[in-house]
């Protein structure tokens, strides 16, 4: 935000994107500390993670990928995964198929979904 004077913060949704690719060195960490910041945000019901850095995922990232969103889940919260490539979204796709109805092209698409979800619901973003 401070970076992007035309950037527009939506209230109730937070945005993430990891500064690297997610694989097996790195994933429970960054999901984690996501996480972590996600459960202790009071004012936010949603969360975009953005994984543009991310053009593959392997196994264990894509584990910790699963294991992120059951959490954010488990917190009463929506997650909406943003700019996912091709390749990572075949791979969510084979293993959730539910999460990969909640992967979007770019983060304005994703915070898009997760405003459109939460009016079709009634419930605050």
């Amino acid at each position: 935000m401070a970076r992007h004077a035309d950037a527009v913060s939506v209230s109730g949704v937070t945005v993430w994107r990891p500064a690297q690719p997610l694989f097996f060195a790195n994933a429970d960490a960054v999901l984690n500390t996501i996480a972590t910041h996600v459960r202790a945000e009071r004012d936010s019901d949603c969360v975009v993670v953005s994984l543009e850095e991310s053009f593959d995922l392997d196994s264990t990232a894509l584990d910790a990928l699963l294991e992120f969103d059951a959490t954010v889940k488990a917190s009463g919260k929506r997650a909406q995964y943003a700019r996912v490539h091709d390749r990572a979204r075949d791979l969510i796709m084979a293993a959730a198929p539910e999460l990969a109805g909640r992967c979007s092209v770019s983060v304005d698409d994703a915070v898009s979904a997760v405003l459109s979800q939460a009016s079709s619901t009634g419930d605050a973003p």
